[in-house]
């Protein structure tokens, strides 16, 4: 069975199956993204496209095809959604307690009186040099939080593929490095996807010696107000329910699968069915916190991952 990734393949790679009909419509900004390149075709065989989320209006083509197609609910997703919001304030004001703005600033104002602290957004402009060492250092922070954590962590097992296509994705403005430093050392690293008005936050790390400054929720902060001053409307934090994406996100909305199958075919209607009912069952247990809460698959296969990102 072939599997992709519908919304990486989308910001990533920007590529969309050609069994979608264009343009999509995106319900939160009620526009039509432009014309996606859609070389990929749905083969013969079962074709599983994950990750669809519900605020893009996907429709597949497949009437007068052999093709039956069967949607699978899966797990939440959640962003900011800025629109009818003038300002960062208004959004901070209205999404977070008096109680969390208050904590945020002072942590902020604490992190700034005490370390030498610049911020910088890497859009359209980056060096080789800058490109590499942001690179360098993503990638070690990456892996000691997520050894601190005791979980995996699929980017750094593809880390080689992710260095030798992100440089030019920031130079064609498609991808961006967020980056706060302290002096000249990066202790916050954001690596967001763009597609005009939508920015998905694809991977979030953080030097583990500064969490006492809830850098995340610095980081976050610091992406608010760039977002307005850029005219972006949807920040996407994707799929996980977490506190951190409870207290920032004012949007929740769902992920699905689709299944396409030939119809002719008794065999595949048997594995359609298969597969069918072990997405059902996994989403199941997955909202009766049994898998990510009884059940965690990263912290099971951490030691095997951990092993295989040291060798």
């Amino acid at each position: 069975m072939k599997q992709e990734r519908f919304i990486f393949k989308l910001y990533d790679q920007r590529e969309i199956n050609s069994i979608y009909i264009q343009p999509i419509y995106c319900h939160l900004t009620q526009k039509h993204l432009q014309n996606i390149p859609s070389p990929t075709p749905v083969n013969h065989g079962l074709h599983l496209v994950k990750d669809i989320p519900n605020y893009l209006e996907v429709e597949p083509d497949i009437e007068g095809h052999q093709k039956r197609l069967r949607t699978i609910d899966q797990y939440r997703g959640f962003l900011l959604n800025l629109s009818g919001f003038n300002s960062p304030e208004a959004y901070l004001t209205k999404q977070l307690s008096k109680r969390n703005r208050k904590n945020l600033f002072s942590k902020k104002g604490k992190l700034e009186k005490e370390h030498d602290i610049s911020c910088q957004m890497y859009f359209g402009q980056i060096s080789k040099k800058e490109y590499d060492s942001i690179l360098d250092e993503f990638y070690a922070m990456l892996k000691r939080r997520f050894h601190q954590k005791k979980t995996t962590n699929r980017y750094l097992e593809r880390w080689e593929e992710l260095y030798n296509t992100l440089l030019d994705k920031i130079l064609q403005k498609e991808a961006s490095l967020f980056v706060i430093r302290d002096q000249t050392k990066p202790i916050g690293i954001t690596l967001n996807y763009h597609m005009g008005e939508l920015v998905l936050s694809h991977i979030q790390t953080y030097d583990v010696d500064f969490a006492h400054y809830n850098i995340g929720d610095i980081l976050m902060l610091k992406h608010l107000e760039w977002c307005f001053k850029n005219k972006v409307l949807v920040y996407d934090l994707s799929m996980g329910d977490s506190e951190f994406k409870s207290k920032w996100c004012n949007f929740s909305y769902r992920f699905c699968y689709q299944l396409f199958y030939d119809r002719s075919s008794f065999s595949q209607r048997i594995m359609a069915f298969f597969v069918v009912l072990k997405y059902k069952i996994k989403n199941y247990l997955r909202n009766k916190g049994i898998i990510g809460g009884l059940i965690q698959f990263d912290r099971l296969n951490y030691y095997r991952w951990s092993r295989k990102i040291n060798e």
